[in-house]
């Protein structure tokens, strides 16, 4: 008897930790939409939101087509997705937008501002993540002016950036922890003087190596 409720007790504790690993998705060539629709399903809940990680994804439909099972996405990563552009992007936030609190959108170069502009009405958004993207300065400043309860910001590679996002972090996000803007060579001392002096809770920030000695040393 005391062997078979150990027996059951280990299976449940096995179910139990399977339950908890997080859920990703990993495209290779050889996977079909239909293989990713199949590996998609309701094991992907942590507490009743969804978690979606993709990389390469083909396109604004095939992305559409993914999250439409989904009720509430709270995290979404996108990685190195050529295609991708703010049709679905502005889609998928305007009916997660209560919910989200991850973005991740690194190196999908067709995303702009307008996909930016959908994010003002997510509230509970901490981390957001657009490295290689063609925003601008104008797209920063309308996330940060609503969703003031940034943590983490990463904004390398960004081409059309200037310091500029910088002043609006400090003045609109006083609980950002970190902050990246590697390649961006339009940022001076005064700005990151300021963003340090207003986030206090600020512990990494990272700039281009090749700035002056003075702003790195800023970067503390």
């Amino acid at each position: 008897m005391m062997q078979t409720k150990r027996s059951a007790e280990d299976t449940f504790c096995a179910e139990l930790r399977r339950k908890e690993e997080p859920c990703t998705l990993k495209k290779t060539k050889k996977t079909t939409l239909s293989d990713l629709l199949r590996t998609l399903t309701l094991d992907c809940s942590f507490n009743g939101f969804h978690q979606l990680h993709l990389k390469n994804i083909a396109g604004d439909e095939a992305l559409l087509e993914h999250v439409r099972q989904f009720e509430r996405l709270d995290t979404i990563e996108i990685l190195d997705a050529r295609e991708l552009t703010d049709y679905s992007l502005t889609r998928i936030i305007k009916t997660h937008q209560l919910y989200l609190r991850v973005l991740d959108l690194s190196f999908c170069p067709y995303i702009t501002d307008k996909t930016l502009f959908a994010l003002q009405e997510c509230y509970n958004l901490e981390q957001l993540s657009l490295c290689g993207t063609r925003i601008t300065d104008k797209g920063i400043k309308a996330v940060v002016r609503r969703c003031r309860d940034l943590k983490q910001i990463n904004l390398d590679w960004c081409p059309k950036l200037t310091g500029m996002p910088l002043l609006a972090l400090a003045r609109h996000c006083p609980n950002l922890e970190t902050a990246s803007f590697i390649d961006n060579r339009k940022i001076n001392d005064l700005q990151l003087i300021v963003l340090k002096k207003k986030c206090l809770n600020l512990s990494s920030l990272v700039v281009d190596p090749q700035m002056s000695p003075q702003a790195s040393l800023q970067q503390g």
